[in-house]
């Protein structure tokens, strides 16, 4: 149900498949190495502890699925028809 990572694409990969991203990234890691997309859509932990927590006892972190959707759908267009996509574009060169 859920994929555990640091900081990578499989936060995305996971998203796509219906798995809720939970990112570990320790306090003292350097921000301006990070990427941006699998942060957006992952619950955030910076303890071990507190992912420990959220695992065991099921507490179910609030998620915002649709903002978790939106950032896919900005990126990867996820809920939307690719074919329909290039079909609406190919009419508006027309």
């Amino acid at each position: 149900d859920e994929v555990i990572h640091p900081d990578c694409t499989t936060a995305i990969e996971s998203s796509f498949l219906g798995k809720l991203p939970i990112s570990y990234m320790p306090k003292n890691h350097p921000e301006d190495i990070v990427t941006k997309i699998p942060l957006e859509i992952s619950i955030r932990f910076n303890n071990v502890s507190e992912v420990v927590d959220h695992l065991t006892n099921k507490k179910k972190h609030l998620d915002d699925e649709n903002t978790r959707y939106k950032v896919l759908d900005d990126y990867f267009s996820h809920r939307q028809s690719t074919s329909q996509l290039i079909v609406n574009k190919l009419k508006e060169i027309r």
